[in-house]
């Protein structure tokens, strides 16, 4: 969760395996057609940072998580098409923040508190594969969608 960087970097390409035409991104953008860029992405490649992308331009459609790292076709960032418009950088403050992890909806059922990067949450006592709310305290609240409380993952 901790940004890892101050500058936010990531690279679409048009092909797959970080082939054809690229665009690179430091910050936001609404619209990749405006930067002359067609919708169609095949492989990313996250220089520095995290970003929310989605499927259509002005952050709409279907949302993506991307850290730091490559990702080489769409199938690796869980799409199913080749379909990107937009991106915007997840920006942190600060660096103490705190998560609490729900099994259920409405802040039930197992709980798991993060307090750190986790790149494997069952090695931190979730006895399940997902997650239905989340609590988010202190000055690392995400500025994305989610402030404080979220109830609902699957409406």
């Amino acid at each position: 969760l901790a940004n890892r960087s101050r500058h936010n970097i990531i690279t679409f390409y048009e092909g797959k395996c970080f082939t054809g035409r690229q665009l690179e991104v430091r910050g936001d953008c609404d619209n990749f057609q405006d930067r002359g860029f067609m919708n169609r992405v095949n492989s990313i490649r996250v220089e520095s940072g995290a970003f929310c992308c989605f499927d259509h331009p002005d952050f709409k459609g279907q949302q993506y998580i991307l850290e730091h790292g490559e990702y080489p076709e769409f199938q690796r960032w869980n799409s199913h098409n080749d379909h990107m418009g937009s991106c915007k950088p997840i920006k942190m403050h600060g660096e103490h923040y705190r998560m609490e992890l729900f099994e259920a909806c409405n802040f039930s059922g197992q709980c798991v508190e993060i307090c750190d990067d986790c790149p494997f949450l069952q090695s931190r006592g979730l006895s399940k594969n997902c997650i239905n709310s989340i609590k988010v305290y202190g000055d690392g609240a995400r500025e994305l969608n989610i402030k404080g409380e979220v109830q609902d993952f699957t409406t």
